[in-house]
């Protein structure tokens, strides 16, 4: 009950106009539509109810949207990923999941480090079934997540490291 009347006292002292709102539900719902890639440009944002570039409330939208995680900008492009924590907790699970992803084939193998292609990590990823990617963007997997410091390219540029498949050190190690 506690709960509710905190949710209830917030949206009253921090009110998320309704255009905001009916973005963000448009973003959320384009981006179950484009599972495979939810990554769109600026100008379909604004087809998405985001208001246009350079117009009054743009700014402040995109910011909005940006604070409450509805998007996510890549880097310094003009692309943004829809619902990003949604779609980046599902690749990052079939990436790493314990049974089927990059884990299982690092078992018993502390002695190299654990690096990882796109053609890779594409196969694992589409062998789940909560997380696919479009096969056109078999290669930018990888480079979408090293923009975001879940993994990291080795100067082949061809395989990546992903610090979460990295074996734990002991005690005795550091």
């Amino acid at each position: 009950e506690r709960l509710l009347a905190l949710v209830s006292e917030r949206d009253e002292l921090f009110p998320i106009p309704t255009t905001y709102s009916d973005a963000a539900r448009e973003i959320v719902g384009k981006g179950r539509e484009l599972e495979l890639w939810p990554v769109v440009s600026r100008a379909e944002l604004t087809d998405l109810g985001v208001p246009p570039e350079g117009s009054a409330n743009a700014e402040s939208a995109l910011l909005t949207l940006l604070d409450l995680a509805f998007i996510k900008r890549i880097g310094d492009t003009n692309s943004y990923i829809l619902d990003p924590m949604m779609w980046l907790a599902r690749i990052l699970g079939a990436l790493l999941h314990p049974k089927r992803g990059l884990m299982n084939e690092l078992r018993g193998d502390a002695r190299n480090l654990p690096t990882i292609t796109s053609a890779r990590a594409f196969a694992i990823i589409n062998s789940n079934s909560t997380a696919k990617v479009d096969a056109k963007h078999q290669a930018d997997v990888l480079p979408l997540l090293a923009r975001f410091d879940l993994c990291f390219a080795l100067p082949d540029e061809v395989s990546f490291v992903v610090p979460s498949a990295l074996p734990r050190a002991t005690r005795s190690e550091i």
